[in-house]
């Protein structure tokens, strides 16, 4: 599963239903690593990414990093889905991300991603 930036914000943010859905087990956690660059742009300090960085090797997060496919699909689905259902330049990344790894994709944003035909979304809480 790939986890996008949103769970990650509830997580850092304190909110149970986010830490519940970390902790449960035999679950397979990655993010892309551009959720990892907008979680870095929320932080205030620099010692909060190391932090960071802590608490998603405490979670067995791995990071999903980017390559020649993922970049060459989130070019096509931002083409194709921009400018009719506003999917930006890093969602579409980590739109791709999921795809090219044949992973779910678990985010709050399933009305925004849902959209993209192929992508499988999951709500992990409400």
């Amino acid at each position: 599963m790939i986890v996008d930036t949103t769970v990650f914000i509830d997580l850092l943010r304190g909110e149970p239903n986010a830490q519940h859905f970390f902790l449960q087990p035999s679950q397979d956690l990655m993010i892309s690593r551009v959720s990892v660059m907008e979680l870095v742009d929320g932080l205030k300090q620099k010692r909060d990414i190391l932090l960071l960085h802590r608490q998603l090797r405490q979670l067995q997060v791995e990071i999903a990093e980017l390559n020649v496919d993922i970049s060459t699909r989130a070019g096509a689905i931002h083409e194709m889905y921009h400018h009719a259902h506003g999917i930006g330049i890093a969602d579409a990344l980590i739109a791709a991300t999921a795809m090219e790894r044949n992973d779910e994709l678990v985010s709050h944003n399933a009305k925004h991603f849902m959209s993209i035909e192929g992508l499988r979304v999951v709500v992990p809480y409400r």
